[in-house]
């Protein structure tokens, strides 16, 4: 999917007021600034809750990010913005979307706009309010800055390197992994073995940044934790008798990307969004961050990076590869409650190259980035008892099908039996008509096709 941008900027104007306005958009932009209200406190509250521990457990949560969502609308889009979005979305072709780059201040930063609702979808479920959820929107943060050159296309057959870097604690001279990193490697490890012709995970200690980004590679994982603090930006390498953090500076991690050629830093730690943190990454020439403003699980991580690597490395572009993740993660769960953490991954983008790692527009190619396509559209807008429908559905009407069994697909959660489903389909030369099937029971979703 090919998305236009629409820049929106704001800075606090008065201690009551934030002035907002439309930098560009597919129709144009605003000559001046609006005046709306702006509770800056409360907002400053609002971004303090996502600090707390378990914030994403919290009672009842679903209503209060609807009446969050509510206000952030009132200051990013009151109505002269609102109608430049909805001309916009209907001048773009059908089947392309909107990337809305919001460029604010620093007093306004760090608030939660991903969970920013759509004004008039008060009474819409979670993934028709919520604008970080459109099918047809991208929710990203920063102007293109031209610094960040046009790359080349990268050989079919080139594998991208992922160094996965985990932070363990020192206690009595023993490694303790308080906080599940292997857990977390592992789950990725084995939720990207489809892809593994374009994409390689090396793991190594945090202590032992420096020595794995000695050579290029393309994305970075890091889990651990971030402090913004007042003695500078920094991520903890090593926590040295459960209480003593070891300090990466923030500016020595950007001149180990930087060397290592980095296009993608995604931050499984707390405060790793924050401006403070992010904002020396994106001056040193990092073309895309992706980090949470507080407190982040190694549960939904995972499983955002899973969709958001698998889709980047076989060509898509961010815009894509993140919503899918966003929708990924919102399908997850907490048991039988929703997850709300696809709200807290930022996407800062600070680059008009979307597609970080092109690749050549081979049939081979093309087939991946069709199935990327399906699995997402499968994992986040078909449950359990859906898939396992289409499943009987597919080898009930069709012969090339008559193989297909839902209970023999591997795994438990939406992800893994929507991927199963769709690599079946592709070692049968079957994508073409999973894809037939996908828009007969969803005909509003926007697929693609194999060959573009």
């Amino acid at each position: 999917m090919i998305f236009h941008d629409l820049q929106i900027g704001a800075w606090e104007y008065s201690p009551e007021r934030a002035q907002v306005i439309v930098l560009s958009s597919p129709v144009g932009r605003m000559r001046r600034p609006l005046t709306v209200r702006c509770n800056f406190a409360r907002f400053d509250a609002a971004a303090a809750f996502f600090l707390q521990s378990q914030w994403f457990s919290s009672a009842g949560l679903s209503g209060r990010l609807r009446r969050l969502g509510q206000e952030l609308a009132g200051v990013l889009l009151p109505d002269p913005i609102l109608a430049v979005v909805k001309d916009s979305l209907k001048a773009i072709p059908a089947g392309n979307g909107l990337r809305l780059r919001l460029c604010f201040d620093e007093r306004m930063a760090d608030w939660p706009w991903e969970f920013a609702t759509w004004p008039d979808a008060a009474d819409a479920p979670d993934e028709a309010a919520f604008i970080a959820l459109s099918e047809r929107v991208s929710l990203v943060r920063e102007a293109p800055a031209f610094l960040h050159a046009a790359g080349s296309t990268a050989p079919e057959g080139e594998i991208e390197r992922i160094v996965f870097a985990g932070t363990f604690w020192q206690t009595n001279s023993a490694r303790d992994d308080h906080w599940g990193v292997q857990g977390e490697y592992i789950q990725l490890q084995q939720s990207l073995v489809h892809v593994q012709h374009f994409a390689s995970v090396e793991f190594c200690e945090s202590t032992e940044i420096e020595v794995a980004l000695n050579w290029p590679a393309g994305i970075l994982y890091y889990s651990g934790h971030v402090d913004p603090g007042e003695q500078g930006a920094h991520l903890v390498t090593l926590v040295a008798d459960g209480q003593t953090p070891e300090p990466l500076p923030v500016q020595r991690l950007a001149e180990l990307m930087a060397k290592a050629q980095t296009k993608l830093a995604f931050f499984s730690a707390c405060n790793s969004a924050q401006h403070e943190f992010a904002d020396p990454l994106l001056k040193a020439g990092l073309p895309a961050l992706i980090g949470s403003l507080g407190m982040v699980s190694n549960y939904s991580s995972p499983v955002f990076g899973s969709i958001l690597f698998s889709s980047l490395v076989v060509g898509l572009s961010i815009d894509e590869a993140a919503a899918a993740g966003r929708r990924a993660v919102q399908q997850s769960r907490w048991g039988s409650d929703p997850n709300y953490e696809w709200g807290g991954f930022v996407a800062y983008l600070p680059t008009s190259r979307v597609v970080l790692f092109p690749r050549a527009g081979s049939n081979a190619i093309q087939e991946h980035q069709y199935a990327e396509r399906l699995t997402s559209a499968l994992a986040t807008h078909f449950d359990l008892d859906d898939l396992s429908n289409l499943c009987f559905t597919l080898q009930s009407s069709r012969a090339e099908f008559a193989d297909l069994e839902y209970e023999n697909l591997a795994g438990q959660t939406r992800l893994v039996k929507a991927r199963e489903l769709v690599q079946w389909c592709r070692r049968r030369s079957l994508l073409s008509q999973l894809g037939q099937r996908i828009r007969q029971e969803r005909p509003l979703l926007e697929l693609g096709e194999m060959g573009g």
